[in-house]
């Protein structure tokens, strides 16, 4: 079946004015910076689209924004997050955090044909944690992104401290340890009497 618009509506595709109406309306939900019919349910898929306009073709998003993509939270937290392949100067946006980090091919995903690639889940819990910018969101991100399991944020811990020369490292690893300590106390549940 052929679909008669598209998942994510922008800007381009109608005036704001039209759009925001119809979100008044009820027919549409925001995502980021983008609309979509009330009827399509809130997914990675969709948040990777809403980005879409705003990540170039070979850019990858990271961290914060990442966990967003990912269902961690309800809006993107901060400046986007993006690792550029290459920018030339004098490229560089405004609302754009550029983090310039190594990401292997091996930890990164497309949610869609026309979607930007995206870090995984592992690899986006590590670079929060490695971040040097912290925010009050980033415990509750990476709970989010590992469904409040200790066990999953212990691997990632695991996997840190056995990387060699990772800038951040010992920050990063001290962030995990709070991270495992909060979801441990989401664990315990008072006894009932």
């Amino acid at each position: 079946m052929t679909r008669l618009i598209p998942p994510v509506l922008y800007g381009s595709d109608l005036p704001i004015a039209v759009l925001s109406a119809a979100r008044l309306d009820g027919l549409l939900w925001g995502v980021h910076e983008g609309y979509c019919a009330v009827d399509e349910p809130d997914r990675p898929e969709l948040r990777a689209l809403a980005l879409a306009p705003a990540v170039n073709e070979h850019d990858i998003v990271v961290g914060r924004t990442a966990a967003w993509v990912h269902g961690a939270g309800t809006a993107v937290i901060g400046a986007l997050e993006l690792r550029p392949r290459t920018r030339p100067p004098g490229a560089w946006r405004a609302g754009v955090r550029y983090r310039e980090i190594s990401v292997h091919a091996s930890e990164v995903t497309r949610f869609g044909k026309s979607s930007p690639l995206v870090t995984t889940r592992s690899r986006t819990i590590s670079d929060i944690a490695i971040d040097v910018h912290r925010t009050v969101h980033d415990i509750d991100l990476v709970l989010s992104l590992c469904d409040n399991d200790p066990d999953v944020v212990r691997a990632c811990a695991n996997d840190l401290a056995a990387a060699r020369r990772r800038p951040g490292k010992t920050g990063g690893l001290e962030f995990f340890a709070r991270v495992i300590s909060a979801a441990e106390r989401g664990q315990q549940r008072p006894e009932a009497a």
